[in-house]
């Protein structure tokens, strides 16, 4: 019974083998369930995000709408 004999060609072949068929997995395997799980916690932050921008729009607007009827009341004192 002879020694197999493995050479450098013979284990490029076998790792690129071995890169291709995990480059295929993370792509088509498990790697789906992972960008599905990523997608999920884009949109949870971009809701989040929408609703912190209208909060904010919300307070300056009350902001806003504060120093108008402040100025109003005084150009009508100052009318009087």
């Amino acid at each position: 019974m002879g020694r197999m004999k493995f050479n450098i060609r013979d284990i490029l072949w076998l790792t690129i083998l071995a890169a291709v068929a995990v480059a295929w997995w993370l792509d088509h395997g498990s790697g789906s369930v992972g960008r599905q799980r990523l997608r999920r916690e884009l949109f949870a932050v971009q809701r989040a995000n929408a609703r912190l921008t209208m909060d904010a729009i919300d307070q300056r607007a009350k902001i806003l709408t504060a120093k108008v009827r402040a100025a109003q009341r005084e150009a009508e004192e100052t009318a009087r």
